[in-house]
Order: C-alpha cells, then structure tokens, then sequence
C-alpha cells in the first residue's frame, strides 16, 4: 500500500470516527456515547475471544486431519482483525468489527482474500530429506516454479541402525 494511501487512511479513518462519536453524542447524549464505546470494546473483546478459540479449533482440526488450514488461517486473522476493530473506540470500526466477526462475513471474505494474495504466496518446507521452495500461480492450485533440493547426511558406521 502507497505511503500517501496509509496516511490518508490514519488521518481519514480518524476524523470520520470522530464525527461519527459527535453526532452520536449530540443525539443520545455524552455519557450514553462514552457508555455505548465501552460496552461495545467489552463485548467486542469477549466475541473476538470465542471467535478466535472457535478459528483455533479449525485450525487445529486441518492440522489433525492433514489438510492445510489456509482457510482456517485467514478466518483466524479476520476474526483478529474484528477484534482489534472492536476494541478500537468509534462507531465505525465497531460496525466493520463486528461484521469480521461474523461467521457468515468471514466465509464471504475469506475467498477473496484468497483471490487477492494468489501469485504472492511463496512456500518453503522440509521433509524426508528434501527441502523444497515453491511459488503458486494465480489460481493458487498449481506450481509454477519449484525447486527440490535433496539433503543427505552421513551417518557414522557404527551408529547405523
């Protein structure tokens, strides 16, 4: 993301929010707006909390079953993001927060999330000797460059088993 977009984005983001809190305010009165950011921040924190435990026991059951959680994953950072959202005084993030912590939204989202990161995903594992790197085509289904390099250790004769 460009420099001037993040600035505009910290200095944007900001100042609607405060002008959301004022007319608010103006409406519902100051102590009801303080009320309605602090039981928003509290609530928010105990559903990004169960969200995030239900993403982690996705997660996990990927893991137990040999499937790779991309999916799992991406929901557990939208959750987190929903969070961090929630947390954040205003109205506005409240709103988008509460919307990434819905299970609903974040099936919706994850597909293109996944869509927007194909072609930047790069991989690199290990296992049974070998060591591979592999970067995904944009579809995200099929290798398109790979390299296998192969790992031998020597083993000590009388250490063989």
């Amino acid at each position: 993301m460009p420099l001037g977009a993040l600035l505009a984005l910290f200095i944007l983001i900001p100042f609607v929010e405060l002008h959301l809190l004022m007319l608010v305010s103006m409406r519902i009165g100051f102590i009801n707006t303080l009320l309605l950011v602090i039981i928003t921040g509290a609530l928010g924190a105990s559903l990004a909390r169960g969200q995030g435990a239900r993403a982690l026991g996705e997660i996990r059951r990927d893991l137990a079953a040999g499937v790779l959680p991309g999916d799992s994953i991406l929901s557990g950072l939208l959750v987190l993001a929903g969070g961090i959202m929630l947390i954040t005084p205003g109205i506005m993030t409240d709103f988008v927060g509460l919307l990434l912590l819905l299970p609903p939204v974040r099936k919706m989202l994850v597909p293109l999330l996944k869509k927007h990161f194909a072609g930047k995903v790069h991989t690199f594992g290990s296992g049974r000797g070998a060591e591979f790197s592999a970067s995904f085509s944009r579809s995200g289904e099929q290798i398109k460059d790979a390299e296998v390099v192969e790992v031998v250790s020597e083993v000590e004769p009388d250490r063989q088993e």
